[in-house]
């Protein structure tokens, strides 16, 4: 009866080490999964701002191109 107990209780810790472990590495997926979408999105936020940046940039060569033609005109 007090082997039965004891191998019972091992069982018990056993399960609940592996469940916690499983439950642990779940979490950490998850986690992870979570930092790649942020870089994700971060790397789109990036590039829509160089996209923003290099739109600008031109407008700005063509206007001062256009400004600098009226006036030698």
């Amino acid at each position: 009866m007090s082997t039965d107990a004891l191998r019972s209780a091992e069982a018990l810790t056993s399960t609940d080490a592996l469940r916690s472990a499983e439950a642990l590495t779940s979490t950490d997926a998850l986690a992870l999964r979570s930092a790649e979408a942020l870089t994700s999105t971060d790397a789109l936020a990036l590039r829509s701002a160089e996209a923003l940046t290099s739109t600008d940039a031109l407008r700005s060569a063509e206007a001062l191109t256009s400004t600098d033609a009226l006036r030698s005109a």
